[in-house]
């Protein structure tokens, strides 16, 4: 082709099937498809290898067996959380902005789902996952958006739903 190209670095590998990726205080995260079982947060480390194909917490669809042992991949990173059974991951991003305050010091995730209709609030501390809190929708979250303390989410079938969300807790200044 000649001069002129772009030179392509690759930033990370071994993932199955991206869904959504957001920065969240200066950290990268995504969220992906496990296969049968397995659907994956990640934090988004460069040079690092995220498993897929030779690791997986999920299952082929045949039921055949993938390895759970990281071991034999360079440079390897286990997922933050591994949803089993899947919940049809879709999108990720940060949490509303009271959900975030009421939990500081701690970093939150919103995570949406296809399969389980629901938004999941993620509490993290560094590296480890503290909770993972439902909040049932009752529809197929394709994408959502966050607006200060509003979630705006995109389904397959019913539309937008909208919601905000109201302190968490209760006023004691009656």
């Amino acid at each position: 082709f000649g001069k002129g190209l772009p030179k392509i670095t690759i930033f990370t590998k071994g993932h199955r099937n991206p869904q959504g990726i957001t920065i969240v205080d200066d950290e990268i995260y995504s969220v992906e498809h496990g296969p049968r079982g397995g659907d994956e947060i990640n934090l988004i480390t460069s040079g690092m290898n995220y498993g897929w194909p030779s690791q997986s917490f999920g299952t082929q669809y045949n039921l055949d067996e993938i390895s759970k042992d990281p071991n034999n991949i360079e440079k390897h990173r286990l997922p933050l959380y591994s949803f089993l059974p899947s919940i049809g991951i879709s999108s990720v991003a940060d949490c509303p902005k009271n959900y975030s305050a009421h939990y500081k010091p701690f970093r939150c995730l919103t995570v949406s789902s296809l399969r389980a209709g629901s938004i999941f609030f993620v509490l993290l501390d560094g590296d480890k996952v503290l909770l993972a809190e439902r909040l049932d929708l009752g529809s197929r979250i394709r994408r959502f958006f966050i607006l200060d303390d509003q979630i705006i989410a995109v389904t397959d079938y019913q539309g937008l739903i909208v919601g905000e969300l109201s302190r968490l807790t209760p006023s004691f200044n009656n």
